[in-house]
């Protein structure tokens, strides 16, 4: 029997989409290998608050994770996911096709799952695996029937899927057409997250039905959500490791439009003055770095900066002097938290 989009749905989300997604912050210890008491305390942070997280994504460091390393993340977040009710994106994140069909094999290994499974997304329920993540290949000269085909190769292995949109990485975008024919042509093709800050897919009518779509953009979060013509479903953002709570309140059914306005204005001005904070570590990514020092206060409280900054996955550590601005910006906002969920341990 072929199955539609709503089986994907009704059995991976009995009580519907997570309107809140985050990919989460990898820690490191300082021998360079995984945190995972640190990794616990801040999902148990986000669970309240975030129900979905992308692992690994670009914000947890995916791009610069080893096969091995990605590997260990994803054995250590599910168990914790399922502890915490929260469902995870598995994310395949590699610049070429051939990487791609190879980590997703590899994947499905590790996991001890097959395509073929008959009760697979039964399976997938029980492992709190909301499905698997893919992006365009890597190419600024890539055209749209290439994009269009490698973007058809995972998807026609029948797994519950979602795309990404990041030309940040990709240097390419595929289009609303493309997006439109894979989404009538793969009825498990069920979320859409874009990054763009373009945003011409949500905004390019018709709208491909049933599908969800979140924005992964930093900024004008309540707009996006309440207020624009254009609306996304929900959010898959950098910015959740640091502000779950503010976050849920802009996209809380019902939610004061005076305060989510507020909330949203002040969440984009700190990660806006963060990313200029950071500019001079000069390592890693601009998401993972702002995150890692705003979140380095949500775990140690306004006085974090006296301590050893957070560990990049090359080693690097943010410094002092960097964590310094980015509290003076906390504080600025009203969004120093006034005691770390971490202080304790």
């Amino acid at each position: 029997m072929t199955m539609k989009r709503i089986d994907y749905l009704q059995t991976l989300f009995p009580n519907g989409i997570p309107t809140l997604w985050c990919p989460p912050l990898t820690h490191f210890t300082e021998d360079r290998s995984l945190d995972e008491r640190r990794m616990e305390a801040h999902l148990r942070f986000l669970a309240p608050s975030v129900k979905g997280l992308l692992v690994p994504g670009t914000t947890g460091e995916g791009w610069e994770l080893s096969d091995s390393e990605a590997s260990a993340l994803l054995r250590l977040v599910l168990p914790i996911a399922g502890k915490l009710d929260m469902l995870v994106l598995v994310g395949i994140l590699k610049p070429t096709v051939a990487e791609t069909l190879t980590a997703l094999e590899r994947t499905l290994d590790e996991l001890e799952l097959s395509a073929g499974d008959p009760r697979l997304l039964e399976r997938l329920a029980g492992m709190h695996i909301a499905g698997f993540t893919f992006c365009a290949p890597r190419g600024a000269e890539l055209s749209q029937q290439t994009i269009l085909q490698a973007l058809r190769l995972p998807l026609e292995r029948g797994l519950p899927s979602a795309l990404y949109q990041l030309p940040q990485v990709t240097a390419n975008e595929f289009a609303p057409e493309t997006a439109r024919e894979l989404a009538a042509s793969f009825e498990n093709l069920i979320l859409i997250k874009d990054s763009s800050g373009g945003d011409r897919i949500i905004t390019s009518p018709p709208r491909p039905e049933d599908l969800f779509f979140v924005r992964g953009a930093e900024g004008d979060y309540y707009e996006w959500f309440a207020e624009n013509s254009s609306r996304y479903d929900g959010f898959l953002l950098s910015t959740a490791n640091s502000f779950p709570v503010q976050l849920a309140r802009i996209v809380a059914p019902g939610a004061d439009a005076g305060e989510a306005r507020r909330l949203s204005q002040a969440i984009t001005a700190v990660i806006n003055e963060s990313f200029n904070a950071v500019r001079p570590v000069n390592r890693g990514n601009l998401f993972t770095n702002a995150n890692k020092a705003i979140d380095h206060f949500n775990a140690y409280g306004p006085q974090a900066d006296k301590l050893p900054g957070p560990r990049l996955h090359d080693g690097t550590v943010i410094p002092a002097e960097v964590l310094w601005q980015v509290g003076t910006v906390l504080t600025r906002h009203g969004l120093m938290p006034e005691r770390g969920y971490y202080v304790n341990r």
